[in-house]
């Protein structure tokens, strides 16, 4: 069992930036805006999001900005960051020199997993299979069973869709190293 109430609160106070437009930062800053005084998501890309997902995300009161990082990402008190950003990237150097703590969606999602069951999966050939194969053998159980990761779904997308979230919960989470980079307490 985790002791996962204890971090969550430590997000109540907390103004975080989520590094990274995609789909893991998307989700993880929907997840995020429920815990903490406020999210910035922020993408040195002009990426595309979608509709449903700018719906939620405006809803939730996301400040969001696109094709720069701005400084406003140096005042968060932690950081969150999709596993596509180089950790050797300009403004990851700059978070670092200013010693803001940085973590990855998987790890915030962790947070809120509670007495969840989690499967991960990692290594070089054959996650993706390993991951459905192990959801298909599961699904049918009495548990809920949910299955994604890198195979497509972020975990914390996953945290807000099988809420509540009990002891009866599993997830099966196909895992990158770079999901990993900047993990702290996750253990599945």
């Amino acid at each position: 069992m985790r002791n996962s109430s204890k971090l969550v609160e430590k997000l109540a106070n907390k103004y975080i930036a989520v590094i990274g437009a995609g789909l893991s930062g998307i989700w993880a800053s929907i997840l995020l805006s429920r815990h903490c005084r406020g999210v910035l998501l922020s993408d040195a890309k002009e990426v595309a999001i979608g509709d449903k997902e700018l719906q939620i995300l405006k809803s939730e009161n996301v400040k969001i900005e696109l094709g720069k990082h701005s400084d406003d990402i140096l005042r968060s008190q932690l950081v969150v960051v999709s596993p596509g950003v180089s950790p050797e990237s300009e403004i990851i150097r700059k978070i670092k020199a200013r010693k803001i703590e940085i973590l990855s969606e998987v790890e915030i999602a962790y947070w809120f997993a509670k007495n969840a069951r989690i499967i991960g999966i990692t290594g070089s050939n054959g996650k993706s299979t390993t991951t459905y194969l192990t959801y298909q053998l599961l699904k049918n159980s009495k548990d809920k069973v949910f299955y994604g990761g890198n195979i497509g779904i972020p975990f914390s997308k996953l945290i807000l869709e099988a809420s509540p979230i009990d002891h009866s919960t599993v997830f099966i989470l196909e895992l990158s190293s770079f999901q990993l980079e900047n993990t702290k307490h996750f253990r599945p």
